[in-house]
């Protein structure tokens, strides 16, 4: 497994339309977002954009269980307070949904 860590992003560009451009030309690989927005609007945008986790900055302590849910093929997000009214588009068959 390879992590990189991208705090800026690309020229130009926010995490969400960094994580589309990673997605689009290498779709293999598995991206989890650290955010600091308890939005769901944002959860929606990370999943939407190709991510396969989301997880806020004040629960970094939860990193290693988002990486084994993602790595287990699952999705990672944080707590139902979060994704309650999140709708995660597109849903890949007999993926999972890991939440801590």
């Amino acid at each position: 497994m390879n992590i990189s860590e991208n705090k800026r992003g690309m020229p130009d560009k926010n995490g969400i339309e960094t994580a589309r451009e990673i997605a689009k030309k290498h779709p293999d690989v598995c991206i989890l977002i650290l955010s600091m927005h308890k939005n769901s609007e944002y959860l929606n945008q990370s999943v939407s954009a190709g991510a396969k986790g989301y997880l806020l900055k004040e629960d970094i302590d939860d990193i290693f269980s988002a990486i084994d849910a993602i790595k287990a093929g699952g999705v990672y997000a944080p707590a139902k307070r979060l994704y309650r009214n999140v709708i995660l588009r597109p849903k890949p068959k007999n993926l999972g949904f890991i939440t801590h």
